[in-house]
């Protein structure tokens, strides 16, 4: 019986780790610095990614070892 309360308490600090954030809007003076997902930034300009990395490459930051961004803001001023 103390095996199964045991894994009882594990599985509520599990399912505690798993939940998510919730999603907040941002304010509307705050979205041009939202940082969107490269493919994203693609989408919008009506091009492929990597026609996007080829011709937008300055847009493109690094923001994690392995996650490239766009800033919004950038990308809706550039021409």
């Amino acid at each position: 019986m103390s095996e199964l309360a045991v894994s009882e308490d594990e599985e509520r600090k599990k399912s505690k780790k798993r939940q998510k954030r919730p999603r907040v809007a941002l304010p509307p003076e705050l979205q041009r610095y939202r940082k969107i997902p490269v493919a994203w930034a693609a989408e919008i300009k009506g091009i492929s990614v990597d026609g996007f990395r080829r011709y937008y490459a300055h847009l493109i930051e690094r923001v994690s070892p392995r996650r490239d961004a766009v800033t919004l803001g950038k990308l809706i001023d550039e021409v």
